[in-house]
């Protein structure tokens, strides 16, 4: 191989590289482009999530805890009823036997 064979072999090899540098830059542009709009993006889901997502969410929590006591003072009296027809059958339950005895004397 010759000098200048070498030397057309380097200059070819150095345009090649020169393209792929060109590619390389092209890409990292690209992808800057798509960082900054994935920042942006990234941004604005925090904006939404601080003002209005938190506060909702916060709401729901509330009108939760309040269901809850709501249920615990339901489940409460249903209780409390529940006894008291248990006292009322027994006393049905006895009044009736009563009926029973003064209609066979």
């Amino acid at each position: 191989m010759t000098v200048d064979e070498k030397l057309d072999f380097l200059i070819e090899g150095f345009t090649e590289m020169k393209l792929d540098i060109k590619e390389l830059k092209e890409d990292v542009s690209s992808l800057k482009e798509d960082v900054l709009g994935l920042k942006k993006d990234v941004s604005e889901i925090k904006v939404l999530q601080e003002n209005e997502m938190w506060p909702a969410i916060k709401i729901i929590a509330e009108g939760h805890f309040g269901l809850s006591r709501s249920l615990e003072n339901y489940h409460k009296i249903l209780k409390e009823q529940v006894a008291k027809n248990e006292v009322y059958d027994v006393y049905i339950k006895h009044l009736d036997t009563k009926i029973g005895e003064l209609k066979k004397a």
